[in-house]
C-alpha cells in the first residue's frame, strides 16, 4: 500500500495548484488528498475530502480550547483542529495506517513512499525539529496510532488543570514580554514528544542524512539548527539537478538534496518560480502575477517598510488568502 500525501487547507489559494501538481508529479503512485472545503474542490487530479464531514472531534476540542495567542482566535483554533480532522478522517476511512502530511505552501521533490519504505519503517513519527523548542508536524510522517495519541494528549492539555497551568504560565510570559506569540500546535507537539521521549519512536526530518533533508523554511539558512546551507538575498541558494533542488551544506562542503522546500509567509509567491512539474492551463498568468507579488513581498519583508504601508500589503496578499497551516 502506498503512503498517501495529505494537504489540509480552508479556502481557495491559487498556490495550491502548484503544490498539489508538484506532489502528483513526484509521488506518482501515492494518493494525493486535499482535506478542504467547497471553495477548493476544483482539482480533478487529486482526491478532495470535505473537512466538514469529519469535524466531530474538532468541534469537541473547540468546546474546551482556551485562546492563548496573539494570533486571531479562528486561525489558532484551526491550527489545532486540523489534527483532529485528520485523525477522524483516517480512523473512519479505515484505509491508512500511516500518512505524510504536507503544508499547502510546500513543494515536494521526492517520492515520499520510496523514502518511507527505505528509511522510516522503524519510526512512528517524523517531524521538523529546528531547535530544542521549535517543533512542527506541518510537514511530517506519522502513523494512525501517533495521531490518535497526540489528539488525546492535546485535549488533556486544556481539560486537566495541572496541564493547563503550564500553558497559562507560558502565555503569561508572552503577555509580559509585549511580543507576539502563542501556545499553538507546535508547542503541543513539542510537549508530546518530550513527555514521551524514550517511548515514542520519532526522528527529525530536517536533520541532514545520507538521503537528504526536508526544508524548515526557505527564509533561513538552516533546516536543523546545526545544518547550515548557502544563503543569499534572504533565502537559501539552490542548484538544480533533474528538476530537484540541492544546496551546499557549508559544514561538510557537500550538496544536499532537498526533498521539499517550504515557502512560509510572503515567500509563498516564490512557489511559481520553484515549480518543476509539467505546465498546466493558466500557469503562465499565475507566474506573472506571482513575480509581481514576490517583488512586493521582498519590499514588505526585507526592506522593513511593512509598518508604514502595511495596509497596502495586507490588501494585496488578502486577494489570495486561504487557511494553510
Amino acid at each position: 500500500m502506498y503512503i498517501p500525501i495529505i494537504f489540509i487547507h480552508q479556502g481557495y489559494s491559487s498556490y495550491l495548484e502548484f503544490s498539489l501538481r508538484q506532489a502528483r508529479y513526484f509521488c506518482p503512485d501515492s494518493e494525493i488528498i486535499l482535506l478542504g472545503d467547497d471553495s477548493n474542490d476544483c482539482f480533478d487530479f487529486i482526491t478532495h475530502i470535505n473537512i466538514h464531514d469529519f469535524h466531530e472531534s474538532a468541534d469537541a476540542f473547540a468546546a474546551v480550547y482556551k485562546h492563548c495567542s496573539t494570533n486571531p482566535y479562528s486561525y489558532e483554533l484551526f491550527c489545532f483542529q486540523r489534527w483532529f480532522i485528520l485523525e477522524e478522517f483516517i480512523r473512519k476511512s479505515g484505509k491508512y495506517d500511516q500518512v505524510f502530511v504536507c503544508d499547502s505552501d510546500v513543494l515536494l521533490y521526492s517520492d515520499i513512499d520510496k523514502l518511507a519504505k527505505r528509511y522510516w519503517q522503524d519510526y512512528e513519527l517524523g517531524l521538523i525539529i529546528y531547535s530544542d523548542d521549535k517543533y512542527s508536524i506541518g510537514i511530517s510522517y506519522c502513523t494512525e496510532t501517533v495521531l490518535n495519541r497526540f489528539c488525546e494528549f492535546t485535549t488533556r492539555q486544556y481539560t486537566e488543570d495541572n496541564n493547563f497551568s503550564r500553558i497559562q504560565a507560558r502565555w503569561d510570559e508572552i503577555v509580559s514580554s509585549g511580543q507576539p506569540g502563542s501556545y499553538c500546535d507546535m508547542c503541543a507537539i513539542e510537549s508530546f514528544c518530550k513527555e514521551n521521549d524514550g517511548e515514542l519512536k520519532y526522528f527529525n526530518i530536517t536533520k541532514y542524512a545520507h538521503h537528504g533533508t526536508f526544508d524548515f523554511h526557505i527564509n533561513i539558512p538552516n533546516c536543523w539548527e546545526q545544518d547550515m546551507y548557502r544563503f543569499r538575498w534572504g533565502r537559501k541558494r539552490f542548484a538544480w539537478r533533474q528538476k530537484c533542488p540541492y544546496s551546499m551544506h557549508v559544514g561538510i562542503n557537500r550538496y544536499a538534496k532537498f526533498h521539499c522546500i517550504h515557502f512560509q509567509g510572503p515567500a509563498k509567491y516564490l512557489i511559481a518560480s520553484f515549480y518543476t512539474a509539467p505546465p498546466f492551463k493558466g500557469m503562465f498568468k499565475l507566474k506573472i502575477r506571482y513575480f509581481f507579488l514576490n517583488f512586493m513581498a521582498f519590499w514588505y519583508k526585507t526592506l522593513k517598510i511593512r509598518y508604514r504601508f502595511a495596509f497596502v500589503f495586507n490588501y494585496i496578499f488578502s486577494k489570495d488568502k486561504g487557511t494553510s497551516n
